[in-house]
């Protein structure tokens, strides 16, 4: 198998895996897929799920579009690296996008118990 070939399985794979996430978070809610979120905070959790499922399904399509174009166009190298720096740069916009829209969510305030220390 030629390494081009092997560049497109690779990502063709890991679009898939995470379209089979994005997929279960559609499905099974976010609470046990997605972290780093304090779940008290958050005012809608069904909003959060289909909003971060979506930016999966995006970066799962960029991902397998930059394979595909990788593999199409693998002896125009000046074009491989054009698309190679504009997906790297897309990928990076999305998850800057998951980052600030994970905490939109986290919009109810936590009460503080009276007992607890600073």
């Amino acid at each position: 198998m030629s390494d081009d070939l092997s560049g497109l399985v690779i990502s063709l794979v890991v679009a898939v895996m995470l379209l089979t996430i994005a997929a279960l978070i559609r499905v099974r809610g976010p609470m046990g897929f997605v972290k780093n979120i304090d779940w008290n905070r958050v005012s809608d959790p069904h909003g959060l799920g289909q909003f971060v499922s979506l930016v999966l399904v995006l970066m799962g399509a960029l991902i397998a579009a930059h394979g595909v174009v990788l593999y199409a166009f693998r002896a125009d190298h000046a074009l491989r690296n054009a698309c190679s720096v504009v997906f790297v740069i897309l990928i990076c916009l999305a998850t800057i996008a998951l980052l600030i829209g994970q905490q939109r969510y986290q919009d109810k305030l936590t009460t503080r118990r009276s007992d607890e220390r600073r």
